[in-house]
Protein backbone atom coordinates (compact mmCIF):
# COMPACT_ATOMS: atom_id res chain seq x y z
CA UNK A 1 0.00 0.00 0.00
CA UNK A 2 1.34 3.27 -0.98
CA UNK A 3 0.66 5.84 2.04
CA UNK A 4 2.83 8.75 0.03
CA UNK A 5 1.16 9.44 -2.91
CA UNK A 6 -2.59 9.19 -1.45
CA UNK A 7 -5.10 11.98 -3.20
CA UNK A 8 -8.60 12.87 -3.60
CA UNK A 9 -10.80 14.26 -6.87
CA UNK A 10 -13.29 16.64 -5.88
CA UNK A 11 -14.60 18.79 -8.82
CA UNK A 12 -18.01 20.64 -10.13
CA UNK A 13 -20.23 18.60 -13.14
CA UNK A 14 -17.88 18.27 -16.28
CA UNK A 15 -15.04 17.72 -14.71
CA UNK A 16 -12.70 14.18 -14.05
CA UNK A 17 -9.17 13.16 -14.89
CA UNK A 18 -8.29 13.63 -18.56
CA UNK A 19 -7.08 10.86 -20.77
CA UNK A 20 -4.16 9.72 -19.16
CA UNK A 21 -1.72 6.43 -19.66
CA UNK A 22 -0.92 4.72 -15.99
CA UNK A 23 2.68 4.87 -15.46
CA UNK A 24 3.11 2.66 -12.51
CA UNK A 25 2.10 -0.78 -11.77
CA UNK A 26 0.23 -0.35 -8.43
CA UNK A 27 -3.45 -1.00 -7.56
CA UNK A 28 -5.44 1.96 -7.68
CA UNK A 29 -8.90 2.17 -5.12
CA UNK A 30 -11.32 4.58 -5.67
CA UNK A 31 -15.20 5.86 -4.07
CA UNK A 32 -17.44 7.67 -6.13
CA UNK A 33 -19.61 10.15 -3.90
CA UNK A 34 -22.25 11.64 -6.69
CA UNK A 35 -22.10 11.97 -10.13
CA UNK A 36 -21.45 9.44 -12.80
CA UNK A 37 -17.97 8.64 -14.21
CA UNK A 38 -16.79 6.79 -16.92
CA UNK A 39 -14.02 4.63 -16.79
CA UNK A 40 -12.07 3.25 -20.23
CA UNK A 41 -9.81 0.66 -21.10
CA UNK A 42 -8.24 -0.25 -24.50
CA UNK A 43 -6.17 -3.09 -25.83
CA UNK A 44 -2.54 -2.90 -25.17
CA UNK A 45 -1.90 -2.87 -28.75
CA UNK A 46 -4.22 0.58 -28.78
CA UNK A 47 -1.59 2.17 -26.25
CA UNK A 48 0.18 4.17 -28.23
CA UNK A 49 -2.89 4.77 -31.14
CA UNK A 50 -5.43 6.24 -28.67
CA UNK A 51 -3.57 8.35 -26.51
CA UNK A 52 -1.98 9.78 -29.43
CA UNK A 53 -5.58 10.42 -30.98
CA UNK A 54 -7.62 11.95 -28.52
CA UNK A 55 -5.21 13.68 -26.88
CA UNK A 56 -3.46 13.69 -23.67
CA UNK A 57 -5.78 15.10 -20.94
CA UNK A 58 -9.29 15.03 -23.26
CA UNK A 59 -11.84 14.97 -21.22
CA UNK A 60 -15.51 13.34 -22.63
CA UNK A 61 -19.09 15.30 -22.19
CA UNK A 62 -22.05 14.43 -23.02
CA UNK A 63 -23.75 14.61 -25.39
CA UNK A 64 -20.77 12.48 -27.12
CA UNK A 65 -19.48 13.38 -30.52
CA UNK A 66 -19.57 10.38 -32.89
CA UNK A 67 -15.41 10.66 -32.86
CA UNK A 68 -15.57 9.93 -28.91
CA UNK A 69 -18.25 7.12 -29.42
CA UNK A 70 -15.97 5.43 -32.53
CA UNK A 71 -13.16 5.80 -29.47
CA UNK A 72 -15.25 4.07 -27.10
CA UNK A 73 -16.56 1.43 -29.10
CA UNK A 74 -12.27 0.46 -29.30
CA UNK A 75 -12.51 0.17 -25.55
CA UNK A 76 -12.03 -3.25 -24.15
CA UNK A 77 -13.71 -2.42 -20.85
CA UNK A 78 -16.29 0.64 -20.55
CA UNK A 79 -17.51 1.08 -17.01
CA UNK A 80 -20.14 3.54 -15.65
CA UNK A 81 -19.39 4.38 -12.15
CA UNK A 82 -22.38 4.95 -9.84
CA UNK A 83 -22.64 7.44 -7.08
CA UNK A 84 -21.71 5.19 -3.97
CA UNK A 85 -19.73 2.95 -6.21
CA UNK A 86 -16.05 1.40 -5.01
CA UNK A 87 -13.42 0.02 -7.65
CA UNK A 88 -10.14 -1.30 -7.22
CA UNK A 89 -7.68 -1.89 -10.39
CA UNK A 90 -4.08 -2.16 -11.75
CA UNK A 91 -2.31 0.63 -13.12
CA UNK A 92 0.29 0.54 -15.99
Amino acid sequence: WERSEGGIFIGERGTGSGMHTDQCLWSNVGRNWCGFKLFAVWPWEERHTIPKEVGKGRIFHMPLSAQEEGWLARAKVLALVRPGDVWVFSGG
